[in-house]
């Protein structure tokens, strides 16, 4: 079967996503992206990463809080850093001369995970928590 190409934002609205409430002081899971089967998507050195994060106060987090997003396989036994910025790089979602470019390109294959991470001065509150990641689905296109 052919395959179908599409450019796709992963974001926290995306129903494979699950949202974390972070911890402050320390590294923790805010967001859980599982690909999902029969299904991939490709990151390009030109995709975007942005990030906005806040306590339920809300209070945004400190610019200089580290920001990892990494890529997982399925048992977690291969992990691999995407990016490690500080917050105040990946705070952009519009002005294209200041987005985040990932730089690398990984291969996000069924049941592989996407998480992103981030080492808070706050407790980052799920509901406050947006995020986008631009990608290129990939998936078999439907025999009629």
């Amino acid at each position: 079967m052919p395959l179908i190409r599409d450019k796709y934002r992963i974001s926290q609205a995306d129903d494979n996503v699950t949202l974390y409430n972070g911890t402050a002081g320390q590294e923790s899971n805010l967001a859980k992206f599982i690909c999902p089967d029969r299904t991939a998507f490709e990151i390009g050195p030109e995709d975007i990463f942005s990030l906005y994060c806040a306590s339920t106060t809300p209070t945004e987090v400190a610019s200089t809080c580290l920001v990892k997003l990494t890529h997982e396989d399925p048992n977690g036994i291969t992990v691999r850093q995407l990016a490690l910025v500080n917050y105040t790089v990946v705070t952009e979602f519009k002005d294209k001369l200041k987005l985040f470019t990932v730089g690398q390109s990984a291969l996000i294959k069924p049941k592989d995970r996407l998480f992103i991470k981030i080492n808070g001065n706050l407790a980052a509150g799920s509901a406050q928590t947006q995020f986008q990641i631009s990608t290129t689905r990939i998936a078999e296109s439907l025999k009629i």
